[in-house]
């Protein structure tokens, strides 16, 4: 494929309204609310298939060998995995999930664009240009914050703008909940969340476990837990889960007796399946190459992808055109 040229327009884009945002964007008071878009020139979309009829997530591609490589995306599977190798995330579904899928949806995720249509001064009759279509270069390849007005940009770029009072009660909460998050990384002790033993996220052994302390910052994050959070995981990306209200609706049905909340399922999860994180970890920093996830930002995602319907074009992407950037 031929490079395409790259323009930069000022311009004042739509209120896309998805599902806990990931890409929601709204203009705040005192704020202007014009952005810059690093934009394609496009003519027609590329030949992108759109996911299946019914919507469904829950649809995989079969791997058919012991290594698979996509042709046109570059998205290889590692040869130390297994070609069985499979993610077992019962709050993502009941069927196991292939690497080379969980692959596919990551890079999906980093690389896929959506059609945009706006108008400019330069443009009245407006066109169709390409935008990122998650939060990926928003936030995950975002440098890290320093300080609590950067970590609220942080959460609006995973979760969209806040107004006047929304920033206001996130900066507020950030502030708020620090004394509990430095609690918590002491008592972890630089252990990442999936390395903590169980009791760590027992009620049987609170207070001043790890699980109780992220209840309590879940807890206290305010009107706007999802920013909250964002922000914090960009701080403390082995320790802090990033949860929103459609994350937690998932894993609530996996909690089990004496559980200190939804994070003791992650936990779990993640320790089941930590000779397949590992891998996909690795995979994931070069298939995409501006950023590292973590395998709890890699869970998260996998999660959101699955249970908003968007796996099929996530997975989609990753293996097409849109991977390549």
């Amino acid at each position: 494929m031929r490079d395409v040229p790259l323009i930069i327009e000022r311009v004042n884009p739509p209120d896309p309204r998805a599902d806990d945002g990931h890409m929601r964007q709204r203009g705040r008071p005192g704020h202007r609310p014009d952005v810059l878009l690093i934009i394609e020139r496009v003519g027609r979309p590329t030949t992108r298939a759109p996911p299946d009829a019914t919507g469904c997530c829950t649809r995989r591609v079969t791997q058919r060998g012991p290594t698979r490589a996509a042709e046109d995306a570059g998205a290889v599977v590692d040869p130390a995995v297994h070609a069985d190798a499979a993610l077992v995330l019962p709050s993502a579904g009941p069927e196991p999930i292939p690497f080379a899928d969980a692959l596919a949806a990551v890079v999906g995720y980093a690389r896929a664009r959506r059609p945009l249509r706006f108008r400019s001064p330069g443009v009245p009759d407006g066109r169709w240009v390409r935008v990122p279509a998650y939060g990926w270069t928003r936030f995950d390849a975002a440098a890290p914050s320093a300080g609590h007005d950067a970590d609220v940009l942080l959460g609006e770029g995973l979760h969209g703008r806040l107004d006047r009072d929304g920033w206001h009660d996130a900066h507020d909460a950030l502030a708020r909940v620090r004394p509990l998050v430095d609690e918590a990384v002491v008592r972890a002790d630089g252990h990442p969340l999936w390395a903590l033993p169980p009791g760590e996220f027992s009620v049987l052994d609170e207070p001043g476990t790890v699980g109780s302390l992220l209840r309590r910052i879940a807890a206290t994050a305010g009107s706007h837990p999802g920013h909250v959070l964002a922000a914090l995981h960009h701080r403390h990306r082995t320790l802090v889960p990033h949860l929103t209200r459609t994350t937690r609706r998932a894993l609530l049905p996996h909690l089990e007796e004496g559980d200190s909340g939804v994070e003791a399922v992650v936990r779990r999860e993640l320790a089941a399946n930590e000779r397949t994180f590992a891998p996909l970890e690795s995979a994931a920093a070069r298939a995409t190459g501006d950023a590292a996830p973590t395998r709890l930002r890699l869970h998260d995602v996998l999660l959101w992808l699955a249970t908003t319907l968007r796996w099929s074009h996530a997975v989609h992407a990753g293996r097409g055109p849109d991977a390549a950037g």
